[in-house]
């Protein structure tokens, strides 16, 4: 029994929802992108440069930073996965060569 126990099949089942939806907030910035250009090409009434400018300087920087920040979570779950099966392997190691130096004691 383990005092600590890392469900690693559940980190990497929800590093794959991250990774997912980092794809969704990318797939919404290039849709941004994309009816930017639209409206940009058919707008009527002025204004247009205003919304040019909150597009680029507003809405896409956001996307792009919620883009990193996902992707950085998800970074950082691989990043606790890999620490926590190094510690294991290590304690294992460590376990074993204990139980060996025990059955060595004579009584």
């Amino acid at each position: 029994m383990s005092f600590f126990m890392m469900n690693i099949p559940g980190v990497q089942s929800a590093i794959s929802m991250v990774k997912a939806q980092h794809q969704v907030v990318q797939s919404a910035s290039d849709m941004a992108k994309q009816a930017q250009a639209t409206v940009m090409g058919s707008w009527i009434g002025g204004d247009e440069q205003a919304f040019d400018n909150a597009v680029k300087t507003k809405l896409l920087p956001a996307y792009m930073q919620l883009a990193a920040a996902i992707a950085g979570f998800g970074t950082n779950l691989n990043s606790g996965i890999d620490v926590v099966s190094n510690a294991d392997k290590q304690v294992k190691k460590l376990a074993g060569q204990f139980g060996s130096l025990v059955d060595k004691i004579k009584i």
